[in-house]
């Protein structure tokens, strides 16, 4: 009797850790928890639009100087639990708005013109992946 209620119990148990699935997401559709900004592909498209501008070596030092210091800043916010998730994503924006002033005091008009381009087409994509998310 021990025995056969043994068995029992372990196929239950087997039967109910197998009917449990993860599911993660996709990386491209992937949400920044306090932001709640898209995050995925990011880097490649930072990549992409850099590439577009054609920057010359003391420019992408300088970006790459930007981006460092920002991300560190970004950082320091989202480790700080002193702050309500309202505060994090205040601060946030603003280390967001301090990096894209930052970024268009290195660019030159032309480029200025070309990243506005290049930014305005990101949004466009961004809102059309989520057009067709909701559709789904």
């Amino acid at each position: 009797m021990k025995k056969i209620m043994m068995i029992c119990f372990l196929a239950a148990a087997s039967f109910a850790t197998m009917a449990q699935v993860q599911r993660t997401a996709t990386p491209s559709k992937q949400r920044d928890t306090v932001t709640g900004n898209m995050k995925a592909d990011d880097k490649m498209g930072k990549k992409e639009m850099f590439r577009e501008l054609n920057l010359s070596k003391e420019q992408r030092g300088k970006m790459k100087e930007i981006n460092q210091s920002s991300k560190a800043k970004k950082e320091a916010v989202q480790a700080d639990e002193k702050l309500t998730d309202a505060e994090k994503k205040q601060k946030l924006r603003a280390i967001q708005k301090q990096q894209a002033i930052e970024t268009q005091s290195v660019l030159t008009p032309g480029q200025k013109v070309k990243w506005k381009e290049l930014r305005q087409q990101k949004k466009a994509g961004k809102t059309g992946e989520m057009d067709m998310e909701m559709d789904n």
